[in-house]
This record gives C-alpha cells, structure tokens and sequence, in this order.
C-alpha cells in the first residue's frame, strides 16, 4: 500500500486504451474514469478532459468520497492493463480476476480510505454502465487529446476531490 500513488495511477489509467485500442480515436481508462465520476454523482459528463475537471465536484464529503470511489473503480488496470470483458471473465481468468480485485482494493483503501460499502458499489457500476452505453454513442468524442492530457485531467479532478 504505501507503494501507491495517485501520480502512478493517472499515469497508468492515462497510458492504456479503452476497448482494446478497437476505437477509431484515442479514449482511455481515465477519462473514462472521470466519465463514471461524473455519472455516479450527477455530474455533467461533458466535463472531463484536461483544465475542464477542477469544479463541478459535489462539495459534501460523501459526495467526494463517491466521486474517488468511481475515479478509482478501474485502479487496477493502471498496472495490469485493460482486458476486454469476454476475455477478462472466461473462466481460465479467475486467477487474473482475483489478483485485479486485490489489487483493486489495495488501491482503493490506500488512496480513498475505507472499502466501499455495497451501496456504493453498485452506484459506480450503474454509473459504469452507463458510462459504457455513453461511449459506443457514434456521437461520443473523448475530450483529451492524448494520454498526457488525459492524466493532466485525472490528477486534476483527483486534486479537487481530496
């Protein structure tokens, strides 16, 4: 845990490509993440792309919180990379799955605190999904221009939320 940092975890979201790389433009694992962090906490979802990210936060600690959690909720995939879901969940996968879930959690209750409750949860899968739905839109358009933007972005929106 305390070989964790935000800083290696914007770097790594910012570095790896949502949907394989299969897009005709570059998007990655954190815009989406603030993607999933403007849904799950009723945010406008038009605001995540570098210098955009600084306001528009909840301003009530359980807000923010919510917000990290949802910031967070691909944390793993900043070290492991991106897998697409048929592959991740095949069943001769179980063992990668259980090794992103720890390390999902390590990152989570190193950076946001407390694990998220089962509530929570959910809430960020909601928003995840609707996140998903968002992004296969033909009119969806990725807000950072690159992976250097896109991690300017996230540690932006990582620096108001704590």
């Amino acid at each position: 845990p305390e070989q964790i940092d935000a800083r290696d975890v914007a770097t790594g979201l910012a570095s790896v490509a949502r949907c394989a790389g299969q897009l005709p433009y570059f998007y990655c694992v954190a815009e989406h993440s603030i993607l999933v962090a403007r849904l799950a906490t009723g945010g406008d979802p038009a605001r995540r792309g570098a210098f955009d990210v600084a306001s528009g936060w909840p301003d009530d600690a359980a807000g923010r919180r919510h917000a990290r959690l949802a910031l967070t909720h691909d944390g793993e995939e900043a070290f492991l990379g991106y897998l697409t879901r048929p592959v991740k969940h095949h069943p001769s996968m179980a063992p990668y799955r259980a090794v992103a879930a720890r390390l999902r959690d390590v990152i989570v209750t190193t950076l946001v605190g407390a694990r998220p409750t089962a509530v929570e949860t959910a809430a960020v899968h909601a928003a995840d999904r609707r996140a998903y739905a968002l992004e296969l839109d033909p009119a969806f358009a990725p807000a950072c221009r690159d992976w250097l933007d896109a991690r300017v972005a996230w540690l932006d929106a990582w620096d108001a939320l704590v």
